[in-house]
């Protein structure tokens, strides 16, 4: 699974992967916990609060769920969560446009 989009990190750092001299294979390698950091802060600034809730038990897999406007997005950890919240905030702000 692709976990960051081409779109989103550019959105995120508000540059073009070109600017920030990396191409589409760089973002394999890119360090997923900042890049989470900034994800959350640029969804803050596009007037979303994302909250988090971890539902599971110690012997039980674990969803992490980000909540912003009434929408719920889960994955595997609280980082795929917020990314996919993230992609969302993103498709939004372009019917905007």
């Amino acid at each position: 699974m692709e976990i960051v989009s081409k779109e989103l990190y550019e959105a995120v750092y508000d540059k073009t992967l070109e600017e920030l001299n990396l191409d589409l294979d760089d973002l394999k390698y890119i360090d997923i916990n900042a890049f989470y950091f900034k994800c959350k802060e640029w969804a803050y600034t596009q007037g979303y609060n994302l909250k988090s809730e971890i539902a599971g038990c110690l012997m039980c897999q674990r969803t992490s769920f980000m909540w912003s406007d009434e929408e719920w997005f889960n994955g595997s950890s609280e980082i795929e969560a917020v990314i996919k919240a993230c992609e969302y905030i993103l498709q939004q702000s372009k019917k905007g446009d």
